[in-house]
């Protein structure tokens, strides 16, 4: 092993790109004290606050985003979806009526506030209702968690959460690491990426080993051990989705998709390069609204297609269901404001990632 080193109703989505480019398409316990919420500023990790920066920067600086040219990184805010959809967070694990009540809610499929926030693939993903598992697993589970990051370059996957973590029950369940600030250890067997179709779980969906590090109330966990080793190196990530991170935190996110890679497109697409996309929901009373920011080399691109955004947007004949309010440039950051035309969801907003929008891609 390597050393271990409010608001109510109104919906928002920024979406945010770079020039760099995807292909197509982020509580621990010391030994023996059982479950607890450490300070934040304890050990490897620390949370947005002690940082200094933003929620979505703060997971993509935890991810080894260096390590792959391409992949894309999903984040969300638990605790402010929570609140700004007035739900219920399930306090048992085996409690599936709660736990099912709780994702449909932060998904907005069960009514009242439309938030489309999607459960990590960590925390069980689709399977998220069979959370005791998960907690058997890794020590932690969808109820405890404060916030998440995950990042996907498949067959990649390095996921981070902070909340609380049972590091006692980690220790008594596999062999590794432990320290006062938490401990690491592997979950399953064989080598990295390697698939046990007797093994599978909610959280390990090929039955492929799972790399565990805690770090006070924070827990990385890889596919891959060398990922594991940069992301707790203090690799920063690359810069392009660090700019995007920071671009979400301005407009105060609770859930965003950051992709990395090449966004090529055809003639109706935007005129200017660039490589990377973030797309981040926040909420205010309100009716629902997208913001659209891009990240390119210079201000010079970003103008430019700040100039072609709208008719971009209008000339798709298969594009969402938005329309630009407002554009903004600032160096090389582009940011677009734009607001729902009809009553499709703000999952939707999502969809432009999915579907390559022509107002995504570029010439």
């Amino acid at each position: 092993m390597p050393a271990r080193p409010h608001r109510p109703a109104r919906v928002v989505a920024v979406v945010a790109m770079s020039a760099v480019l995807l292909g197509g398409t982020l509580t621990a316990c010391g030994t023996g004290g059982g479950d607890r919420e450490a300070d934040p500023a304890e050990g490897r990790g620390g949370s947005a606050d002690a940082r200094g920066e933003g929620l979505v920067r703060t997971a993509v600086a935890a991810l080894p985003t260096t390590a792959h040219d391409e992949f894309q990184i999903r984040v969300g805010d638990l605790d402010r979806a929570t609140e700004l959809g007035d739900l219920q967070r399930p306090t048992d694990p085996g409690d599936a009526d709660a736990v099912a009540a709780w994702v449909q809610g932060l998904a907005g499929l069960g009514g009242g506030v439309d938030l489309g926030l999607d459960v990590p693939e960590v925390l069980g993903g689709a399977s998220s209702l069979d959370q005791t598992v998960v907690a058997d697993e890794i020590g932690t589970w969808l109820g405890d968690v404060r916030w998440f990051g995950e990042l996907a370059a498949p067959p990649a996957r390095v996921s981070v959460v902070e909340g609380t973590i049972d590091v006692d029950h980690l220790a008594a369940t596999y062999d590794g690491e432990t320290d006062a600030d938490g401990g690491r250890w592997k979950v399953g067997e064989g080598e990295d990426f390697s698939t046990d179709v007797e093994a599978t779980s909610p959280v390990r969906r090929l039955g492929q080993p799972l790399h565990l590090d805690v770090a006070g109330d924070r827990l990385t966990a890889s596919l891959s051990e060398p990922d594991l080793a940069l992301a707790l190196a203090g690799d920063r990530g690359s810069e392009p989705a660090l700019d995007l991170g920071t671009a979400l935190d301005e407009h105060d996110v609770y859930a965003a998709r950051i992709v990395v890679g090449r966004f090529d497109g055809g003639e109706r697409s935007l005129p200017a390069a660039f490589d990377a996309v973030a797309v981040g929901l926040t909420g205010e009373e309100g009716d629902a609204e997208v913001v659209v920011a891009y990240a390119h080399d210079d201000a010079t691109a970003a103008q430019e297609n700040a100039d072609a955004v709208a008719g971009v947007l209008a000339d798709d004949p298969a594009g969402p269901p938005l329309e630009v309010t407002g554009t903004d440039v600032d160096g090389g950051v582009l940011t677009v404001t734009l607001r729902m035309t009809d009553d499709a969801p703000v999952r939707t907003a999502w969809t432009v990632l999915d579907r390559r929008a022509a107002f995504v891609s570029h010439r």
